[in-house]
């Protein structure tokens, strides 16, 4: 794949980080652009370069969330619920991590323990629902759609 063909942050983050190679934020804005597109691989070394740079850094939750998606997406479902679950000890107690984790546990056969991420998800949102979590991986989304959650 070219970089032509990567989102238009690709570009300005890889300068950021060739500016500036202790720019946490810049490799993280890489891991977004490559996630997308199923370069997972490259996707969770940039978020592990940028905890590397800044491991307290206020945006870890969000960081932990990208980076359990990439996992998830890789098939890496130990490591991807793990970084849901740090998110949430994070401070990051949105819907969002509850959810996704809800559906990481689903796909590894856990039920007991889906239901009750999802049920969590459902507290912070009533109206959950597939449609409402932003960009949602075909692994999650499955095991979402498997404990019940409804797509609109």
């Amino acid at each position: 794949m070219s970089q032509g063909s990567f989102p238009k942050h690709w570009r300005p983050a890889q300068t950021t980080v060739a500016l500036n190679p202790n720019a946490a934020y810049g490799y993280f804005a890489m891991a977004q652009a490559e996630g997308p597109l199923g370069r997972c691989e490259q996707a969770i070394a940039h978020i592990k370069q940028a905890f590397a740079l800044s491991p307290r850094d206020p945006l870890g939750g969000v960081w932990h969330i990208s980076l359990g998606g990439d996992e998830a997406s890789c098939g890496q479902l130990d490591a991807a619920i793990s970084e849901f679950k740090q998110a949430i000890d994070a401070g990051y107690r949105t819907f969002i991590p509850y959810a996704l984790l809800a559906g990481a546990e689903a796909a590894k056969g856990h039920e007991a323990e889906a239901k009750l991420a999802l049920a969590d998800a459902r507290r912070l949102n009533p109206q959950l629902t597939l449609k409402s979590i932003p960009g949602l991986g075909q692994i999650i989304a499955d095991g979402l759609r498997k404990i019940g959650l409804p797509e609109e």
